[in-house]
């Protein structure tokens, strides 16, 4: 008698721990958390400019505006192909402009991406794009115009930008740093080569 009360607790132990790897097996499995899936959202197009047409940007911003002008070709009269442009900073009789520097804002404008699509808001101000820390203007070369008022810093990084209407969206802390209104940030980046002395 005294011996079955020795196995009686350890078989009980068994098939509780049996009991209960069969119902982490077989049981219900547990929901996958709604953030997971809510939280990564694809990048949305904001607007899109052709590269091989752009004649002109401004930037302005504190009360600078800095224009990067597309040089016309002095042998066709037009502008110079999207392979090789020349790019002035004022107007086309100006410094020359790095066309590395402006290829690479072009790029990031072909098309411009937002992280989020926030819609149509009620009240603009709280987003800061009223009075835009920024304005970005491009023209192209039938005139069209594409515009993008960047304001306030977002709490969850990047800053809020619009481009009219009411709709507002947040975009990439690169975007902002991208629009450089110093002359002196456009201009050809310094090789480091000695030039001959001539003597």
């Amino acid at each position: 008698m005294r011996s079955m009360r020795v196995w009686v607790a350890p078989i009980a132990a068994l098939v509780v721990v049996a009991a209960l790897v069969i119902l982490l097996q077989h049981g219900p499995k547990p929901a996958t958390p709604a953030a997971a899936t809510s939280s990564a959202t694809a990048p949305v197009n904001v607007f899109s400019v052709n590269p091989a047409t752009v004649t002109q940007i401004d930037i302005s911003s504190a009360g600078k505006t800095l224009t990067l002008v597309a040089v016309p070709s002095k042998a066709t009269g037009t502008a110079t192909a999207a392979a090789s442009p020349t790019w002035a900073i004022g107007s086309a009789s100006g410094k020359a402009a790095d066309p590395t520097k402006v290829q690479n804002l072009i790029s990031m404008l072909d098309p411009l991406q937002a992280n989020r699509d926030l819609g149509v808001v009620s009240n603009p101000t709280e987003f800061g794009v009223t009075k835009p820390s920024t304005i970005l203007k491009v023209t192209e070369k039938d005139g069209t115009v594409y515009t993008l008022d960047v304001g306030s810093v977002s709490p969850v990084g990047g800053y809020y930008a619009t481009t009219g209407g009411g709709k507002v969206y947040l975009i990439g802390s690169s975007v902002q740093q991208a629009l450089v209104t110093s002359p002196s940030q456009w201009l050809p980046t310094a090789t480091g080569t000695a030039t001959a002395s001539g003597g």
